[in-house]
């Protein structure tokens, strides 16, 4: 894969990690990323392993000035949390992308954000796009309850609702049920972007379309699935 992908692949190294809150770590990269094209919502991928590699958003890339910024959800699920705990500064590897098919759509004016502990840090990266163009957004993230203090311990530009694990996005998928009727009039000009988990992204959008939102104002960028140990 890194003979195939050599021309998208950076060194990059460690400069500072802080813990945000218990699970929650954010770690600074430094290197030449110069030659790279970032647009707010994309993704880069690391190898955690020798057989492995993982994709996460970055809270903040300046490919000009060579910094990106990752927020790592440490669930201890898989090799990606286990390699993202034990980063220390002075360490280094290779940073490969970015690129996917998620990013900041600049034609509309209202943005709508949906996302759970694995979007913490991409709600801040589309909070700065969304203020850069002078454009309004709505931030929702899904927790679970031993994670709620999150929006105490750090700052996430969006809403919390707290996860039912039996029922994919419930309480998010309630609260919109519950807004007047001019929300879904504005809401034909709003840009809905879904991430996270599969499943509530695919209970979301369900929703959204019932509404009458059409899919192309629906972006979606699924980060883990039940069953599997990383994306």
């Amino acid at each position: 894969m890194e003979a195939v992908f050599t021309a998208q692949m950076h060194t990059v190294r460690v400069t500072e990690t802080v813990m945000l809150s218990k699970r929650l770590k954010k770690v600074r990269l430094e290197g030449d990323l110069q030659k790279t094209k970032f647009f707010a919502g994309n993704v880069i991928e690391f190898r955690v392993n020798d057989t492995d590699y993982r994709h996460y958003t970055p809270s903040l890339y300046d490919a000009q000035k060579g910094v990106c910024e990752v927020w790592f959800y440490l669930h201890d699920h898989g090799p990606g949390s286990r390699w993202a705990a034990d980063l220390t500064p002075g360490d280094t590897f290779k940073l490969l992308g970015p690129g996917g098919r998620l990013k900041y759509d600049n034609q509309y004016t209202h943005h709508f954000l949906f996302g759970d502990e694995t979007s913490a840090g991409w709600f801040h990266c589309m909070e700065n796009a969304i203020k850069q163009n002078g454009h309004s957004y709505f931030g929702l993230i899904e927790l679970d309850s031993e994670n709620a203090h999150w929006l105490n311990d750090t700052y996430i530009p969006a809403n919390i609702v707290l996860k039912t694990d039996d029922k994919p996005a419930f309480a998010a998928i309630e609260m919109l049920k519950k807004w007047a009727d001019d929300f879904w009039t504005e809401a034909l000009e709003t840009c809905f972007y879904l991430t996270g988990s599969a499943k509530s992204i695919q209970a979301f959008k369900k929703m959204l379309v019932t509404k009458g939102i059409p899919a192309k104002q629906i972006k979606t960028e699924p980060y883990w699935v039940d069953g599997k140990k990383g994306l």
